[in-house]
């Protein structure tokens, strides 16, 4: 069963929790409220108990951050965050340089 801490010289509650393996675990819930620190710290432990795989930990942390704050956490295909880092890129590289990696990008498979 997770449970909390509060060091006396923070604000946020701290989840500690045992993982899989029995070992000792400590997050930050980055958390005041303590009813919502409770939340993180369930999700935690039970993310760290479960085989999970990285998509379905990070679904689980999706829907946690919602019901906390209210707020989808933003997600941005490959193509998209490609294409603005590109952006960005072209006006601090030189020409040839940008076509290296425009062209480098667009080698990358369409799945992405």
């Amino acid at each position: 069963m997770a449970f909390l801490w509060k060091h006396p010289k923070s604000k946020y509650f701290i989840a500690g929790f045992y993982d899989l393996n029995g070992k000792r675990r400590n997050r930050s819930t980055r958390q005041t409220n303590r009813r919502e620190a409770e939340k993180v710290a369930s999700a935690l432990e039970e993310a760290a108990n479960k085989r999970r795989s990285a998509r379905q930990v990070r679904a689980a942390m999706t829907a946690l951050h919602k019901e906390v704050n209210g707020q989808d956490i933003p997600t941005h295909s490959f193509r998209q965050h490609s294409a603005s880092w590109l952006e960005t890129k072209k006006t601090e590289v030189g020409r040839a340089t940008y076509e290296f990696y425009s062209g480098t990008v667009r080698k990358f498979p369409a799945r992405f």
